[in-house]
């Protein structure tokens, strides 16, 4: 387990201002937080990049999460993990192969989505999306064609980016792929979005109306931090919509005591608060924040956050549109909503509008030593 301190980046961009983020215990909830960018290198979430898909450095982190120096720093957009993502298509083939949409997402290199081409064949152009299930920060995708064949191959592309899966506004990226099995990383301007969508307008050879495509990653932040150093947190305050004071110390209080054990959590004695929940820290001046790092508590199950918002603000009265949004899954691990945008900020807002294992706003079971 991590120091339960706010943690902020020493910019991985070179002229980009210091970058806080913060974790949080549990939500319904029990929290024990901490703001905290999360590390995007070595070892980080994302799986590992198609080889030459990109070659920037990654700074390394210090021992001491210390500040690399500003020569060390190059900024490297992650690989986004996939875990919970889908994937349609304008059509696929199913009558003659398994070529739909959803296997350029299970890792296996040897499966592909195809365009229909039994019985009436679908003509150019094709459309495969991608719905993340959240709001995050995008910079590429990265095409890898088929393995196995030459049909299908995309030559011609664009690539839009929503983030309600029905208003696109114009293409982020276009152009023209070579007509070979290499892996294409597809780059645009980093922007928020929950979908992202490959339009293939031609085949790379001019063999047929034909698309297809083996695995699609997409890369996300590329100034998230390589490497971050400790902040103390001497001074914050943590206020909550509510907070249970009777059958237990679940005091919002806790998320900032540094002690893993105790947390925040909901009131559940005589009347239940309903959801949504809400957690707030005030850290007591305002900086730029750019992720939460969320801690379910370790000692049960219930009041583990699931959909879930975030916002900020500068006077704790206006919150502003949410720079993150999303639903988390139901297990203790530790888990990052990276803002669509830097934020200057003082206060910021944890809102959970759903339990994780829709388990409900009611008492938890008793606890057993």
């Amino acid at each position: 387990m991590q120091p339960r301190r706010i943690r902020a980046l020493a910019g991985a961009f070179r002229r980009s201002p210091l970058l806080i983020a913060l974790a949080l215990g549990s939500l319904f909830v029990g929290l024990t937080p901490w703001l905290g960018v999360a590390s995007t290198g070595p070892g980080g979430r994302g799986p590992t990049p198609p080889p030459g898909a990109f070659d920037q450095q990654v700074a390394q982190q210090s021992p001491h999460h210390g500040v690399a120096p500003a020569s060390a720093m190059e900024p490297m957009a992650p690989v986004l993990d996939r875990t919970g993502w889908t994937a349609t298509a304008s059509d696929e083939e199913t009558t003659r192969e398994n070529g739909r949409a959803a296997n350029v997402l299970d890792g296996d290199s040897a499966t592909l989505w195809h365009s229909r081409y039994s019985g009436t064949t679908a003509p150019l152009p094709h459309t495969i999306t991608v719905d993340m299930h959240r709001t995050t920060v995008v910079s590429a995708l990265v095409y890898q064609p088929r393995a196995v064949g030459i049909n299908g191959r995309i030559g011609q592309y664009s690539i839009s980016v929503s983030t309600d899966g029905r208003s696109w506004g114009s293409p982020v990226a276009t152009g023209t792929l070579a007509d070979d099995a290499s892996a294409k990383t597809l780059s645009f301007a980093p922007q928020g979005a929950r979908f992202v969508r490959l339009t293939a307008v031609t085949e790379a050879g001019n063999r047929g109306p034909w698309s297809s495509a083996a695995e699609l990653n997409i890369l996300g932040d590329p100034g998230t931090p390589a490497a971050t150093v400790d902040l103390p947190r001497t001074g914050w305050t943590a206020t909550a919509s509510d907070e249970e004071t009777t059958r237990e110390n679940g005091r919002a209080a806790n998320v900032l005591d540094g002690d893993s054990a105790t947390l925040w959590h909901s009131r559940y004695s005589g009347t239940t608060a309903p959801l949504p929940h809400t957690i707030t820290v005030d850290m007591h001046r305002t900086t730029a924040v750019s992720a939460l790092v969320y801690q379910p508590r370790k000692d049960g199950i219930n009041g583990r956050a699931g959909a879930y918002t975030v916002t900020t603000s500068t006077d704790g009265t206006t919150f502003g549109a949410p720079v993150a949004s999303g639903t988390w899954r139901d297990d203790d691990t530790v888990k990052t909503a990276t803002f669509t945008r830097v934020a200057n900020a003082r206060y910021i807002r944890l809102t959970v509008t759903r339990e994780a294992g829709n388990r409900g706003p009611g008492p938890p079971p008793p606890r057993y030593a």
